[in-house]
């Protein structure tokens, strides 16, 4: 499991204390929302990683989840790049096989009576030209070429998946845990360039 450190500043998490004193607005917000486990939970969630202040809470949120983000792209690529190469195998396939007919096909001048005759094999290749010119390849590659790429691509996309498995609960648990801390020190959806002025502010009283 992934751990993060951060330098300590900005606003102070101090749950232990918020929740102590039952009549504070913060443990009303709280309350209001979630129970005593939950809230031991997340002080359990914070200690463990060392997160002490809203600055290192909002900085390890966001870390965790661009790092989500980053793998779920890589998988998106390959993904995508993989149906490309499927589509390159099978219109290879299919060119390779009736090429000859299109040949036959284009020697004979167009003629309308072979393109009746042949009129499948003739629209296969003319639809793998197309999509050949679609891709922007000027020469095919090969069948192998493309096997090895596929098999790449398909390690690429395992390794991403099991990387986000082994973090994807860390993210949840991040995100769960700032959202928490946010309703229980009112400082719910507040952005943090707002939150590091009002503390200035509070510390030149």
């Amino acid at each position: 499991m992934l751990t993060y450190a951060y330098t300590i500043r900005g606003t102070a998490i101090d749950l232990e204390n918020s929740l102590k004193a039952k009549d504070s607005p913060g443990y009303k917000r709280w309350a209001g929302g979630f129970n005593l486990q939950q809230a031991a939970e997340t002080l359990l969630f914070l200690q463990t990683y060392n997160l002490t202040d809203m600055d290192a809470l909002t900085h390890a949120a966001a870390t965790a989840k661009g790092d989500f983000d980053g793998l779920q792209k890589r998988i998106d690529t390959a993904d995508t790049r993989i149906t490309q190469v499927n589509n390159l195998q099978r219109h290879i396939g299919a060119y390779s096989k009736n090429k000859d007919v299109y040949s036959q096909y284009l020697r004979s001048k167009r003629s309308p009576q072979f393109r009746q005759d042949n009129e499948k094999a003739i629209a296969t290749v003319e639809g793998a030209k197309a999509f050949f010119d679609s891709m922007g390849l000027d020469n095919l590659p090969s069948i192998n070429d493309l096997r090895e790429e596929y098999s790449a691509l398909a390690q690429e996309k395992h390794n991403c998946q099991q990387a986000i498995n082994g973090i994807k609960q860390l993210v949840s648990d991040l995100q769960s845990a700032k959202k928490n801390v946010e309703v229980l020190l009112g400082i719910e959806g507040e952005p943090a360039n707002e939150r590091t002025q009002r503390k200035g502010l509070h510390d030149d009283r």
